[in-house]
């Protein structure tokens, strides 16, 4: 088992692996287990956890300060399973099982070859036949709005549950690669008890190779066979799974696994159990959604770029940025520059004399500071820092101009226009 802490104030996340029958103790302390020194609502001591097999126990620790939130319930103690997830103040906590990835043949995982498998082509992914998905894709069409309504983790087990009703899986995994393996962001299951899920390995890594194009593997025993060898687990005789390119990060992986009836369709795969739809049209499905999900991430998290750069360049500097190798457009050169120095005469002695006017004069300086660096950036400049009631401008980087000095001046002249209005 393993523990991701996500905090929404600093956007950055970390991994705790939590050893198994292990008693953990989460809190802000440096000398707890799971430390989370920057969420303010987090006691020293908070939360003990211990991890079992298939879940973890949680329970907050008596003296604790605030409460900790499960399913939208504050609660004292609870179990939760992989891809569910806890709240303290602005910090998730996910649960993820690891698994290995790397170098997944038959021996080495241990599972059975597939009877069949098949890679669909992306022009038959959105081709406008099929019967199977025109009513369900009307329902998938509202992921964009839940991801704008809801955390990334929300979301995650918000669209495996749409994914499993509309394909009448048995259960559906969002898998996040890794170095290591994989890890489980989030899932749905056609029922609230807690049962293996076993997961191909050999399926997905077959799947980040022909990203983004879903990969079926069907495993059959032959007619009048109890032999369960045959098929990845007992009950299950397909899986499915297709690989989300997201820019910037880890391939993020749908997977999907269920029951046939029958056979019959273009590659002999009968229908999906309690579906009208064959397995190919479940294939479709899966390759729209995973297509839907990942150009929606994928434009949140450039609207998320366009937000930060707008703090410190033009709109026509953010536009190259994101137009084109963000890393190598940023990365640091050699090259002459104009560098403007701007500071607010006197603030700091006002502020020091006038201890009881300090969020008035603290208004001032984001006033002022604000209008000049919107200065610098209508021509074209960045925003090197900001230091205290100063701030440094820069021209011709990350962008080469050849008229960066006379930007700089035109700037600076704005500036002290807007200071003799104001």
């Amino acid at each position: 088992m393993r523990l991701r802490v996500q905090s929404s104030a600093t956007d950055e996340s970390k991994s705790y692996d939590l050893p198994d029958g292990a008693e953990v103790v989460l809190g802000r302390s440096a000398q707890v287990d799971v430390p989370v020194a920057d969420e303010p609502c987090l006691s020293r001591r908070h939360v003990v956890m211990r991890a079992q097999r298939t879940n973890l126990d949680v329970k907050r620790i008596p003296d604790s300060s605030n409460p900790v939130v499960f399913r939208g319930q504050p609660v004292d103690s609870f179990t939760m399973h992989p891809g569910e997830f806890f709240v303290i103040g602005r910090t998730t906590f996910h649960l993820e099982r690891a698994a290995s990835v790397a170098d997944a043949s038959p021996s080495q995982v241990g599972e059975p070859s597939p009877e069949q498998t098949y890679t669909m082509e992306m022009d038959e992914v959105r081709s406008r036949s099929g019967s199977g998905d025109r009513l369900r894709l009307l329902d998938l069409m509202e992921l964009p709005v839940v991801l704008r309504t809801k955390t990334r983790s929300e979301f995650f087990v918000y669209a495996c549950g749409a994914l499993r009703m509309a394909a009448g899986a048995d259960w559906v995994q969002l898998l996040m690669n890794e170095e290591t393996g994989w890890i489980v962001l989030a899932e749905d299951a056609h029922t609230d008890q807690a049962f293996d899920k076993p997961v191909s390995a050999r399926l997905v890594k077959n799947a980040i190779e022909e990203s983004p194009k879903p990969v079926t593997y069907c495993w059959r025993a032959a007619a009048g066979s109890a032999d369960f060898d045959a098929t990845a687990h007992e009950g299950v005789d397909w899986a499915i799974c297709c690989a989300m390119p997201v820019p910037g990060e880890p391939h993020v992986l749908f997977y999907l696994a269920g029951a046939s009836e029958g056979a019959g369709g273009k590659h002999g795969i009968g229908r999906v159990a309690g579906s009208d739809m064959t397995l190919r049209d479940t294939a479709r499905l899966v390759g729209l959604v995973s297509d839907m999900v990942g150009r929606a991430i994928a434009m949140q998290k450039l609207e998320s770029w366009q937000s930060r750069l707008g703090q410190f360049f033009s709109d026509k500097v953010v536009s190259e940025i994101l137009g084109s190798d963000p890393e190598k457009a940023l990365e640091p050169r050699r090259t002459d520059a104009t560098v403007m120095f701007f500071d607010i005469g006197g603030f700091s002695l006002r502020s020091e004399q006038n201890l009881n006017r300090i969020i008035e004069f603290t208004k001032e300086r984001r006033t002022v500071l604000n209008a000049m660096a919107a200065a610098v950036i209508a021509h074209d400049g960045v925003i090197i820092a900001y230091v205290g009631d100063g701030m440094l401008g820069c021209w011709n980087v990350p962008r080469p101009m050849d008229d960066h000095a006379e930007k700089a001046c035109l700037a600076a002249l704005d500036m002290a226009d807007w200071m003799r209005r104001e």
